[in-house]
């Protein structure tokens, strides 16, 4: 394949498609290095001087590669080490390796890069206004990696409360669509998420698993997940959850950092799991409730289990920035998702995919 240059136009149009831009450049071989460089440095904001020639460009994209991948390939600086360097980093930025020659590895890693998962899609028709080229990509890489790691399929919603717009932040992720709607005006910030007023401001939907016979999150089979961008202690500030009044049996909800009990979540029950170890309620916070117990996750790693059954299921509705009547918090969050029950595997995959997606979807 490498001596079959028709193949460079077509990896020249994919990295074109990548980028959104395209660059004026000969129909030859070296024309097609220049808009590949080129493609590849726009999509990936680096730029590297080089020599004008096919070396040169070669070299160029190799470096844009490697950024795009985000580490370094060690390589031999020639024709064979650029083509190695610059198929091993796309597929870093693709997640998934191929087998074959360079430059079909190249071609399959950009053609994996440059295809929407159907999700991603429907979820870009919702949009009021169409986020970057760079940021649909990197929609596009959560919502396939999510997919690859078996957590789509258990998500009743999924909320990415930092976007590019308020409106395209309340979208949910799923086919499901349960967009939520903001009530009392909680803040909101590009790129960050909803802050809380710790006194009216909450987000809902208006949906509730109890009365839904479709949901993934049932009495013994659920997981409730946050990621919060600021740290406050405080017992009545409810992160997310299923509202309800304080003293029902079955009671959903994450206080992400509480007053002295650390991370404390409620999940189908009246009691709470809580670990003074979780200090901070920056970062992702996250229970699950199996048939044999409950776990709470920060960062992707178990902090805290227990082997007892729930209780009774919430009966109400999803609300972020609360959970129980008039527990409203006062930090800002940047994820929430609702589902069922997520194993450690799943929960460390979940921390891993919202980092890269943090990183990746920026102004």
């Amino acid at each position: 394949m490498e001596n079959q240059p028709w193949w460079l136009k077509e990896i020249a149009d994919l990295a074109e498609t990548l980028s959104g831009q395209v660059t004026p450049a000969n129909e030859v071989v070296t024309g097609w290095w220049l808009k590949i460089a080129t493609a590849l440095e726009l999509f990936s904001g680096t730029g590297t001087e080089a020599n004008a020639d096919l070396t040169g460009y070669m070299r160029r994209a190799c470096l844009a590669a490697e950024a795009l991948g985000g580490s370094e390939v060690d390589h031999n600086e020639n024709v064979m080490g650029y083509l190695r360097c610059i198929a091993e980093s796309l597929e870093l930025y693709a997640g998934e390796a191929t087998e074959g020659s360079y430059v079909s590895r190249i071609y399959e890693a950009l053609l994996k890069s440059t295809s929407l998962e159907p999700e991603t899609s429907a979820l870009l028709s919702r949009m009021d206004v169409q986020p970057t080229t760079a940021q649909i990509q990197a929609l596009n890489k959560a919502i396939g990696s999510l997919k690859s790691a078996g957590i789509f399929d258990k998500l009743d919603g999924f909320f990415a409360l930092g976007l590019h717009t308020q409106q395209a932040s309340c979208l949910d992720w799923t086919l499901n669509a349960r967009d939520l709607i903001a009530f009392n005006s909680p803040a909101w910030t590009a790129y960050q998420g909803f802050t809380g007023d710790a006194t009216a401001a909450y987000l809902t939907n208006g949906w509730a698993p109890f009365s839904d016979p479709n949901a993934k999150a049932k009495l013994s089979d659920i997981h409730i997940g946050v990621w919060c961008n600021t740290t406050t202690a405080n017992n009545a500030h409810n992160d997310m959850g299923l509202q309800n009044a304080n003293n029902v049996a079955g009671r959903t909800y994450i206080t992400a950092r509480a007053t002295s009990a650390g991370m404390n979540i409620r999940l189908n029950r009246s009691d709470s799991m809580s670990t003074t170890s979780v200090t901070t309620a920056v970062g992702h916070s996250l229970g699950c409730r199996s048939a044999t117990g409950a776990s709470m996750y920060k960062d992707g790693i178990s902090v805290f289990s227990v082997s007892n059954a729930a209780t009774e299921m919430s009966e109400g509705t999803l609300q972020v920035l609360r959970a129980i009547t008039d527990n409203y918090t006062a930090r800002e969050v940047r994820f929430a998702h609702i589902g069922g029950f997520l194993t450690a595997a799943e929960a460390a995959a979940l921390y891993s995919i919202l980092t890269t997606f943090n990183s990746e979807y920026v102004a």
